[in-house]
């Protein structure tokens, strides 16, 4: 499984990582290691931000990042 995170800046590649597989975790839901899942990521926030945000950043906000996207 590959994850691909959204435009926004994010927390360091692992962190952002961890965050959604334990995300996938919540209320029933997969256990990619039980599984037999691996997973990545393609992380290209260090091409458009100098730092990452903070780790509880993470979580994805569509609202707010097409609003940056289509709104000048």
């Amino acid at each position: 499984m590959t994850f691909v995170h959204g435009i926004g800046n994010k927390p360091p590649p692992e962190d952002q990582l961890r965050q959604w597989r334990t995300a996938l975790l919540l209320n029933d839901g997969l256990d990619l290691d039980d599984l037999g899942v691996t997973s990545s990521m393609v992380y290209w926030a260090g091409v458009l931000y100098e730092g990452f945000a903070e780790v509880a950043a993470g979580n994805e906000s569509n609202e707010l990042e097409l609003s940056q996207l289509f709104d000048p």
